[in-house]
């Protein structure tokens, strides 16, 4: 009997990590497409597995924005909602090993032999390259000791587990378990990641509180680091100044931990929340980007990568839907008078548009609830 228990439990951790996976799968590929597209940091630059990674996230979270907002909007239910979404990214993937195939392999081989260089060849980048290593390896154990059950924690927790039980979204007020409209819960309508969390909860039949508080704190504070690190490789040319500036980071975020509302707090205890994916993820690619577009101002495939970071800013959180509109339109003024390139200053609007319209349904809808 404990031999079958012990072995239906491995099957079904097995089960669980293939689903979790079937994500991180979709995250590649998207990642691949829309490198085969151009729609990346840099023209330039080879897609390495950081790169595809952090640039595959933003665009998976930006079609799933665009995809599940106006699903919820027309009252789909969560049935139909995970159907149509596994449709598009199983698409995608599909679509990423037909045309992509060589990248694919190309991501394969250089992963391995970096793993090798770093590991086997004990490359690790000397003293900085081990204590950087040991301390993001500390932070990722601790993040599953550390979640907290305030502020936030608990109405994304209840919001996705009521969108669950009663199979439609946001019907059911997180915070008191009361029966309400789609139309009172302006506050989260435009956030797409409340939608996202309640896909991937339905998809892997997992419980949103094992999800937020076991899951995802590893895989969201391993993609953070995986985008500073592309930030890093951007920034920095040396190989041991980029272990340097982890070292510092990582010591940073694990001393600041001074209440629940710093960056490095929610980088460490929240990381699951909207608030903390836009700090500690959105606005470090918003900065890859434009790091980039101040030497490829030219280069208007760009436009899109700002306009995928700015769906993601609004699918987090409302307050990201603001501050992401202000970066953009302050970094963009900033090239455009720099390079004499004011034709940038309207590339800058558009990629703001996302901001707009979802700001635009944000007010109607908080007039409209403050009315009835």
């Amino acid at each position: 009997m404990t031999v079958a228990f012990i072995g239906l439990l491995i099957l079904v951790i097995m089960v669980k990590t293939l689903q979790i996976l079937g994500f991180v799968l979709a995250v590649i590929s998207t990642g691949l497409i829309a490198n085969r597209l151009g729609f990346t940091f840099s023209k330039n630059e080879k897609a390495t597995l950081s790169t595809n990674v952090a640039v595959g996230f933003i665009w998976l979270i930006a079609i799933s924005q665009l995809v599940l907002v106006p699903m919820v909007m027309y009252n789909l239910s969560v049935t139909v909602a995970t159907i149509v979404w596994w449709i598009i990214f199983l698409a995608i993937i599909v679509l990423s090993f037909i045309f992509c195939r060589n990248e694919f392999k190309d991501l394969f081989l250089g992963t391995a032999n970096g793993v090798k260089t770093f590991f086997v060849e004990k490359r690790c980048g000397g003293v900085y390259g081990i204590l950087a290593t040991a301390l993001i390896a500390l932070q990722l154990i601790g993040s599953l000791a550390l979640y907290h059950y305030d502020d936030d924690d608990a109405i994304y927790v209840t919001t996705v587990a009521s969108n669950l039980q009663s199979n439609h979204f946001l019907r059911i007020y997180g915070q008191t378990g009361e029966e309400t409209s789609l139309w009172s819960m302006s506050e989260y309508l435009t956030n797409g990641w409340y939608d996202f969390l309640t896909v991937v909860a339905n998809s892997t039949r997992i419980h949103p509180a094992t999800l937020m508080h076991f899951v995802l704190p590893v895989i969201l504070l391993a993609l953070s680091y995986t985008v500073y690190y592309v930030l890093a490789k951007l920034v920095i040319k040396k190989e041991e100044q980029r272990y340097l500036f982890f070292v510092f980071l990582s010591i940073v975020n694990i001393l600041n931990n001074v209440s629940t509302h710093t960056s490095s707090s929610v980088l460490l205890m929240r990381i699951h929340q909207g608030k903390a994916m836009f700090a500690n993820i959105v606005v470090p690619v918003m900065f890859c980007i434009f790091y980039v577009m101040w030497e490829e101002y030219e280069n208007k495939k760009l436009v899109w990568m700002l306009v995928s970071a700015n769906m993601c800013a609004c699918a987090f959180t409302t307050s990201g839907l603001v501050f992401g509109a202000i970066l953009t339109v302050v970094y963009g003024v900033l090239i455009a008078v720099n390079k004499r390139k004011f034709s940038l200053c309207f590339l800058t609007a558009l990629t703001v548009m996302p901001n707009v319209i979802y700001g635009a349904i944000y007010i109607i809808q908080r007039n409209l609830e403050v009315w009835s």
